[in-house]
């Protein structure tokens, strides 16, 4: 993975842990980026994230776990993630979170919504 690509997650995961604490404390700021903001300053419109699948998931057509199911990812399966969003709480892969990421299949072009604790990016 290339020195660029590091340093956007880097700064992704920064954004992601100060969005979190802000949100916790119950603080707004008006200096925090918007999701949108966000999502095109960390992964940009032809950069993808590839990543392997921790346990057996189920595709999601928006970020939460009521939404309908779009497909299903196999344990250990290979996934390319080009956004990241906040949803409906889960637990999955031992975690609770709310964090979810939009991924693709790899093999016949499915995009969904997956829990993002149960995916590991390949660095």
């Amino acid at each position: 993975m290339t020195q660029k690509i590091k340093k956007r997650i880097g700064v992704a995961v920064a954004a992601a842990a100060l969005a979190s604490v802000t949100a916790a404390s119950g603080i707004a700021s008006a200096n925090a980026p918007s999701p949108a903001a966000a999502r095109h300053g960390q992964v940009g419109n032809q950069e993808r994230l590839h990543g392997k699948v921790l346990e057996e998931l189920n595709m999601r057509k928006k970020p939460g776990k009521s939404a309908p199911v779009v497909g299903l990812l196999g344990k250990g399966g290979n996934v390319w993630v080009d956004d990241r969003s906040t949803g409906g709480w889960y637990t999955a892969c031992g975690h609770r979170d709310n964090r979810w990421l939009h991924a693709n299949n790899g093999w016949d072009n499915t995009w969904g919504w997956v829990a993002a604790t149960c995916v590991r990016f390949n660095y």
